[in-house]
């Protein structure tokens, strides 16, 4: 019995070794191995957040929706004394202007902290009338700027011409109104390269000029009959442009990630550059430009206070 039992797992072993030999010869020809244990992939669920914004490159790319960033800032007036501006003389040779002794407008600032506006003994002053912006080619054209799409407007009133400076974008209209009882001339020039865009006459009481501005750069709205009066237009190939009232202030927004040189432009003293670095989400750091009246006329306004005044 024992010898019956000892020959069975004989014969069973055999038929196991058997059947796995076959087994490996058949996977083996199919080509078909065996495949390691492959680890599982990472996934990340990380998303931005104000601590960890992307690094200033130097080509922003266009922000999406409100993502961009933020440029504050003021524009201040340190010197001794701001020049004083006195009444044009030509006015006296008109029969409208002669009747409002108006000052000329080409240096306006704000009062002092204290309420300081003249004989200030170099206390700061807001400085009103300056064009901060970026530079042509800064941005994507197609970045957001919150402006309104309604025609800019420059009045002649009283025989001055409002406001002094203005920035707009190219294709935006311009429309230039006059208020006064008497006929003004209207003269766009193009200051950057010099050339008349436009030269008509406005009667009392007619419909407002339209012009609109095809390609970037800055231009100067003058008069061939009273020449004391003038408004300067920045066009942009960008929305990222704005103008100082006699606060001093500015604000640039939606601007995109990057590092930048913002230009602020006077009409009398001229191109101021300061590098800004831009951050979307983070808070903006407030910008001060300071003008001390040592500056040079800029070339594109040469000349504009020779014999003005008495």
């Amino acid at each position: 019995m024992r010898l019956k039992y000892v020959w069975a797992m004989r014969a069973w072993s055999t038929f196991v070794a058997i059947t796995t030999i076959a087994t490996a010869a058949l996977t083996g020809c199919s080509g078909n191995t065996p495949q390691e244990p492959q680890p599982p992939k990472a996934t990340s669920e990380a998303t931005a957040t104000p601590d960890a914004t992307p690094a200033p490159t130097g080509e922003p790319q266009a922000p999406a929706g409100d993502a961009g960033g933020r440029i504050t800032g003021r524009v201040m007036f340190v010197g001794e004394e701001l020049l004083p501006m006195g009444v044009p003389t030509q006015r006296a040779t008109s029969d409208h202007c002669k009747d409002k002794p108006i000052k000329h407008n080409a240096l306006v600032a704000g009062p002092t902290s204290d309420g300081c506006t003249s004989s200030c003994e170099g206390r700061p002053r807001p400085l009103g009338d300056v064009i901060v912006r970026l530079p042509l080619g800064a941005v994507p054209a197609n970045t957001k700027s919150g402006k309104s799409d309604k025609p800019a407007v420059v009045t002649r009133q009283d025989c001055v011409s409002n406001p002094r400076a203005l920035a707009m974008t190219v294709s935006h209209p311009l429309q230039i109104v006059n208020s006064d009882p008497i006929v003004h001339n209207v003269a766009i020039h193009s200051l950057t390269p010099k050339k008349t865009m436009l030269n008509s006459a406005q009667p009392k009481g007619a419909e407002p000029i339209t012009h609109t501005f095809t390609s970037p750069g800055l231009y100067r709205i003058g008069s061939d009959i009273h020449g004391w009066m003038r408004s300067f237009v920045w066009v942009s190939d960008h929305p990222h442009a704005t103008v100082t009232d006699t606060t001093g202030e500015f604000i640039l927004e939606n601007i995109p990630a990057g590092t930048y040189q913002l230009e602020a432009w006077h009409s009398f003293m001229g191109l101021k550059r300061i590098e800004v670095t831009v951050i979307p989400g983070g808070r903006p750091e407030k910008i001060t430009i300071e003008y001390d009246g040592s500056e040079l006329e800029p070339p594109e306004n040469t000349g504009e206070l020779d014999d003005l005044f008495d």
